[in-house]
């Protein structure tokens, strides 16, 4: 995540939130896509898989479906996800001076592909922290709303990432809406969490 602080683009790690950086949802986060399926969602033209895994990225999934595990070796390059499964990507944006904040979604299939994307503001003065863990709820719910049954819910929040799979307690400010994204998840076939460098989501 970055923080925007007018012109200026604020590093999130300046702020003394997670040290694993975060990225911004997008530069126009007030620009929702919109769809026939839904007002929020875009189904995308074809984007390269070689577009998409040039990227690079620290990543360390961390699997899970009723029960999620430990985290796994870091790789250097984004993944795509099973066959299956749908790569739910999400990443949130604080803009100080506006005292909003945004979140980006982007759905991609196990061929690179995107298939939905969504870019929000929010009319609510989060921190950086909060910001990201409304970009994985929302993420969520989007991906839930689009049908997508077996997704790989990633983002640059370490502490975010860990506290959805179990791995450590959610900070109380993040608490609740950790707990309901817990919820959510349930409402999938099959699911996984896993984290991503800033420069890779």
């Amino acid at each position: 995540m970055q923080v925007h602080n007018g012109s200026s683009t604020v590093p999130e790690n300046s702020l003394n939130s997670p040290s694993s950086g975060d990225s911004a949802a997008s530069n126009s986060a007030n620009a929702v896509s919109a769809s026939a399926g839904s007002a929020n969602a875009v189904t995308a033209s074809a984007v390269s898989a070689n577009a998409v895994t040039t990227v690079y990225a620290a990543t360390s999934a961390i699997s899970g479906s009723s029960a999620l595990g430990s985290a796994k070796q870091c790789r250097q390059l984004w993944s795509p996800p099973d066959a299956s499964g749908f790569k739910v990507n999400v990443d949130g944006a604080v803009f100080v001076e506006q005292r909003k904040s945004g979140v980006g979604v982007v759905i991609c299939n196990c061929e690179g592909l995107l298939m939905r994307a969504l870019s929000m503001k929010l009319n609510q003065h989060l921190g950086s922290l909060e910001a990201e863990a409304k970009a994985y709820e929302l993420g969520i719910m989007f991906a839930k709303d689009m049908g997508f049954h077996e997704i790989v819910l990633e983002g640059d929040s370490v502490i975010v990432s860990n506290a959805i799979a179990g791995i450590s307690p959610p900070p109380s400010s993040i608490a609740s809406v950790v707990y309901g994204i817990s919820s959510l998840l349930s409402a999938f076939h099959r699911f996984s969490i896993s984290h991503v460098g800033r420069k890779g989501n």
